[in-house]
């Protein structure tokens, strides 16, 4: 096992032109390698533990003794197997065959993913922590590759009340588009409240989750403190949506797969306005009504309509096709000559 501060981690990352980050992730494949915090840090601060994790590093120390948003994360990590210590790592960190590149936006057999929140309420806040005018706020930051491009990486939703209990937020939807790596993505949510003049102030809650543990739907978020206390009930209702990156100009063709039945559906009432443009949807259900109606009418008479003479003869199946096809044309065009008069 090999040590090494935290700035010399940090100048390895830095280093794209020698792409060292990528010799260090297969020193990490084979040996272990421990980092430690930085010898200026006499307050005995924390660093992101992150940026050394997708550099492969197995042991990242921090100062136990302070709590920050660096601790959350690292309890966030090791929550994913229920506090045991041991958090297994992404396969291309651990196989040097593999090639990964860390300061690319593609990983190798991994599939990018696009993660969808809504915050829509929150429960049971205190009321002694926010004025008779202030609002909450909650702020969304995710923790991918840094290399990657992304739109945005941090979203920000207001309340629009100022009730204790029960705060509704305004619907807006925080979309984050391209998460290369979502084995090893966090997704942080800190509540933060405004001052009577309308600053912002630090976050009174906080919880970070691994997106490597997410799941879709409606979720009751449980908010903790910057120690990693439990404040439940305090929570956010919110609603998460994860899937598969699909680009812009697949988009139609993806929802159509995800729900074939609300995509026929649209179909269908695609192809009524184009072959109705003039009528209401009551309307043309009522004429497909009566055109069915009318076919079956038409089927029956002629299967009743033959000579005594003819049933011993063996005669082909009668098809309505062209008729049928005739009287539809013949009533499409009477409506619009109707119309056009």
């Amino acid at each position: 096992m090999c040590s090494m501060s935290e700035d010399a981690s940090i100048r390895i990352y830095k280093d794209q032109a020698q792409r060292q980050a990528n010799s260090l992730i297969k020193h990490t494949s084979k040996r272990l390698v421990r980092v430690f915090p930085a010898n200026m840090r006499i307050t005995s601060d924390n660093f992101l533990p992150y940026i050394h994790w997708i550099m492969g590093v197995q042991m990242v120390a921090l100062n136990f003794q302070t709590n920050s948003t660096e601790m959350l994360m690292n309890h966030a990590m090791f929550e994913q197997t229920a506090n045991c210590g041991y958090v297994k790592k992404p396969e291309c960190l651990c196989d040097p065959s593999l090639e990964f590149d860390i300061y690319s936006s593609r990983v190798p057999y991994r599939m990018r993913v696009t993660l969808k929140v809504t915050v829509i309420s929150a429960l049971f806040l205190p009321v002694e922590r926010r004025s008779e005018h202030s609002l909450c706020h909650v702020t969304l930051d995710l923790f991918d590759l840094p290399q990657q491009e992304r739109i945005s990486t941090s979203y920000r939703v207001s309340s629009t009340d100022t009730a204790g209990f029960h705060t509704h937020f305004k619907s807006r939807q925080a979309i984050f588009e391209k998460i290369v790596m979502p084995e090893t993505a966090f997704l942080q949510l800190c509540v933060s409240f405004s001052s009577p003049n309308g600053n912002p102030t630090p976050p009174a809650y906080y919880r970070i989750l691994s997106l490597n543990r997410l799941q879709n739907g409606y979720r009751h978020v449980i908010l903790r403190s910057i120690g990693n206390r439990n404040l439940g009930p305090i929570s956010l209702f919110v609603h998460f949506d994860i899937f598969y990156y699909v680009k812009k100009t697949q988009i139609s063709l993806h929802s159509g797969l995800m729900d074939p039945f609300s995509s026929e559906r649209k179909n269908e009432s695609l192809s009524q306005a184009l072959r109705y443009p003039f009528m209401k949807q009551d309307e043309v259900e009522e004429e497909e009504d009566e055109e069915e109606n009318d076919d079956y009418r038409q089927a029956i008479v002629g299967t009743t309509s033959k000579r005594d003479d003819d049933m011993d003869q063996p005669t082909p199946p009668v098809s309505p096709t062209a008729d049928t096809f005739t009287l539809k044309m013949t009533r499409k065009f009477e409506k619009f000559r109707k119309y056009f008069k």
